[in-house]
């Protein structure tokens, strides 16, 4: 059984309901949901679901995209496993999930995946169902994080090759909301990172193999931190 509850830690507002409560609010009970991403005005409730996907006889779970909102009172499917609007062919599997400060759309990490190939692709998703694609459907990107100001997005592009010592190589790449102006920040395997606060650059860790004191190379992780191209008007 897997379900997700709503801790308020103060009497406040919850995200399904203008009255004002306290302590536990059970939000959903399919017993097939998890990893909740609340909105910033915290009047819509994001999640993960395999309700629709579960096989007792297989330890893989696809995710569906659903969301409960303060407005429906009730539960309400953004993505299906089938979706067209996403791919003529395949299975979506829905990971990452980051809200726009505005809590009017939200991008998330979509993986496809068939018989011969297997993509991941950044879209941007708003409350009413309408999905754009971020990134190109030739790159495999993955794990997208909005800017506090919503005026930029981070995320990862998979370089189809790898390093001599067989490692994959990441590009840690910043564009606007609508995938234009695409920037490299920074080419390894980059990791673990977060925007600024004042939305004008990134912290993250690199792994790298290079530290080389013995015969076998020594990894090494760093913490950098790098301003970014910033566009507001975007």
């Amino acid at each position: 059984l897997i379900t997700f509850l709503f801790l308020q830690c103060d009497k406040i507002k919850s995200p399904i309901s203008s009255e004002w409560s306290e302590g536990k609010i059970q939000l959903t009970s399919s017993g097939y949901d998890y990893q909740p991403y609340i909105s910033p005005d915290v009047k819509h409730v994001a999640f993960r679901s395999a309700r629709n996907t579960h096989n007792p006889l297989c330890s893989a779970i696809l995710s569906e995209l659903w969301i409960l909102s303060e407005y429906e009172k009730k539960e309400r499917l953004l993505i299906s496993k089938n979706d067209r609007d996403i791919t003529s062919q395949g299975i979506i599997d829905v990971f990452d999930i980051d809200w726009f400060p505005d809590s009017k759309s939200m991008i998330a990490e979509i993986r496809v995946s068939d018989i011969g190939y297997d993509k991941s692709e950044i879209w941007r998703i708003y409350l009413d169902g309408k999905k754009e694609r971020i990134t190109s459907p030739q790159n495999v990107a993955f794990h997208p994080t909005c800017s506090p100001d919503g005026a930029q997005i981070a995320f990862i592009i998979r370089d189809p090759n790898t390093t001599p010592q067989g490692s994959p190589i990441w590009h840690l790449t910043v564009a606007n909301p609508d995938g234009s102006n695409e920037t490299l920040i920074e080419s390894g395997l980059c990791s673990d990172y977060t925007w600024t606060s004042d939305a004008k650059g990134l912290i993250y860790s690199k792994y790298d193999r290079t530290k080389n004191n013995h015969a076998w190379p020594r990894p090494h992780h760093c913490v950098r931190r790098c301003p970014v191209p910033y566009q507001k008007d975007w």
